[in-house]
């Protein structure tokens, strides 16, 4: 007679571990920063460390730029804004076979991306729980729309993912935005963020944060002073930039690499030589 005490047999088909190395994938970098600091050049110089570069131009910005890459010899295959008309495109892009040749993609920018996903989420769920049409990400109720633009968000994260695992490096810029930081330690205060959805407990900022290796803030050399008796300081800046890999109390960044600020020049790959450990 069986103790009820006694643990019964544990009848489960063992499993077989296959232990070894870590399974080498791409990197997944995020930079961003104001307009015209350079993002898009600097994506695209990851060409000189590990070879050519696809690049989704939701911000029709590389056409602009078109000199600058002559010059650099830099030469960049684009997918135009008028291929990924919509949020549905850009993740079929990004699930293409056509990105096999590619060892480096580059989305241009995920903040575009994430107007998309606004649109892609009214489209999935047109009314609210009372089956009122929606108009707006509001129109749900408290909090609810942005639950539901979350899930539309995660299929974007999953196919980028998905590039990861077949070993692409994967670069996405972002526009920044000046948020509020709650400080428990003292005085709120603000920073440099990219410019995703933030809001209460639904934060598409964090999320990617978390989800990326490396996520730099490329910033414009300011220094602000005040004169006198002068109500208001006045800025001050050569033109030059700095690339900040390591969070401080004025951006959010991180690195698995980098522990310092690099200064940014001009057609240099020095900082993904850096960043990828890609020192010949």
């Amino acid at each position: 007679m069986a103790q009820p005490w006694k643990k019964a047999a544990d009848t489960t088909p063992a499993l077989a571990f296959n232990i070894g190395p870590p399974t080498p994938r791409g990197r997944a970098v995020i930079i961003y920063g104001p307009g015209g600091s350079g993002k898009t050049l600097l994506s695209c110089l990851i060409e000189r460390v590990t070879g050519p570069v696809v690049f989704a131009d939701r911000d029709d910005s590389l056409a602009s730029l078109t000199s600058h890459l002559v010059d650099l010899d830099l030469s960049p295959q684009c997918v135009g804004r008028e291929q990924l008309p919509d949020y549905n495109a850009t993740i079929r892009f990004l699930e293409s076979s056509a990105l096999d040749p590619f060892p480096n993609v580059v989305i241009d920018t995920c903040t575009e991306v994430q107007n998309d996903a606004f649109k892609e989420t009214l489209a999935r769920t047109p009314t609210t729980e009372n089956g009122q049409t929606v108009t707006s990400i509001e129109s749900y109720g408290f909090g609810k729309g942005y639950r539901h633009l979350q899930e539309t968000w995660l299929d974007f994260k999953y196919a980028l993912t998905q590039l990861r695992q077949r070993g692409k490096n994967v670069i996405l810029t972002a526009h920044d935005f000046v948020a509020k930081v709650p400080n428990p330690d003292g005085a709120d205060y603000i920073r440099y963020e990219p410019a995703l959805h933030q809001d209460g407990q639904i934060s598409l900022r964090r999320m990617m944060r978390d989800w990326a290796d490396d996520m730099v803030y490329i910033g414009f050399d300011v220094a602000a002073t005040r004169e006198g008796k002068e109500k208001h300081a006045k800025a001050k800046g050569a033109g030059t930039r700095t690339i900040y890999p390591v969070e401080t109390a004025t951006c959010m960044a991180k690195s698995r690499t980098l522990r310092e600020a690099i200064p940014y020049e001009y057609g240099s790959e020095a900082f993904w030589r850096l960043l990828l450990n890609k020192n010949n």
